[in-house]
């Protein structure tokens, strides 16, 4: 086999994750982050658009802004926790943490934006470690 098969291979094994920014140089630097730590990366600018993804893929984590148009991060939150009770979902915002503590709760992690890389990273780690 070569070491490209064995590559696409690896890859292929390697976490899936949603993230759902309406802001493209938040998605592009958090997809940046997630791809040199060796996760897949999905992309979604807003809720519906994260909905209508997990409608024929299964991510193993969804990172997702909280204040966006068409379809919240609150939206989306309540979505995961209707239909994908199990799916963690990260919530990173600006300003809208602690807003909604009742819907907040679902979250498997919240941080706050701006975030630094090693915490962004442990956390990430911590809810879909990559296989050994």
């Amino acid at each position: 086999m070569s070491a490209t098969k064995v590559s696409d291979w690896e890859k292929n094994l390697s976490p899936q994750v949603l993230v759902v920014d309406d802001t493209r140089q938040i998605r592009l630097l958090i997809t940046a982050m997630l791809r040199s730590c060796g996760y897949r990366v999905l992309q979604a600018n807003d809720g519906r658009a994260a909905q209508v993804i997990l409608m024929t893929t299964h991510p193993a984590l969804v990172i997702s802004d909280l204040e966006m148009p068409v379809s919240s991060g609150w939206e989306l939150l309540t979505y995961c926790h209707l239909h994908y009770p199990t799916l963690p979902v990260m919530l990173v915002s600006g300003g809208g943490l602690g807003q909604r503590p009742e819907i907040e709760s679902w979250a498997a992690s919240a941080l706050p934006k701006p975030f630094g890389l090693t915490q962004f990273r442990a956390e990430v780690q911590r809810l879909v470690p990559l296989a050994a």
